[in-house]
């Protein structure tokens, strides 16, 4: 699966990742759905739109989600591992989402980024991938820690 996807530090500039602007949100309750929008108001992101997969889309591509408009699966069941895929945000709204949604206490999501080369993964691959990753770091830490 990991063809071409690799680890990248991230800077807090202007430049824009891959694809539109938009974020996928997977996996979180749909009860904390408008939270959620809430909290990217209070974050000042100018107009970033969000699109909440549901439990049915899992299998779809990341294009094809991508594609769906503002607010699709809103109030919706997603029971899949929480996920957020962002795509067309700056390195620098990538911190701020990230240090905004950790602050807001919501539950810890697995993050990515929208690829040239995962857009054409499935939903489903795409967030085994990711858990595999957290999972591999997580040991490397453990590693290190005990070797301290």
């Amino acid at each position: 699966m990991s063809d071409d996807a690799t680890f990248k530090k991230v800077g807090q500039s202007e430049q824009k990742f891959f694809g539109p602007r938009k974020l996928l949100v997977c996996g979180l309750e749909k009860e904390l759905h408008e939270r959620f929008l809430s909290l990217i108001g209070e974050l000042e992101l100018s107009h970033l739109p969000a699109v909440f997969v549901t439990t049915a889309q899992a299998d779809d591509k990341l294009a094809d989600l991508f594609a769906l408009p503002e607010n699709s699966g809103i109030n919706e069941a997603s029971e899949m591992p929480p996920c957020i895929i962002m795509a067309g945000i700056s390195e620098k709204e990538l911190y701020t989402l990230i240090r905004g949604y950790r602050s807001a206490g919501l539950p810890a999501p697995l993050w990515a980024t929208l690829t040239p080369t995962t857009e054409r993964w499935k939903l489903n691959d795409l967030a085994k991938e990711l858990a595999a990753e957290r999972e591999a770091i997580r040991k490397m830490q453990e590693e290190k820690k005990s070797k301290k």
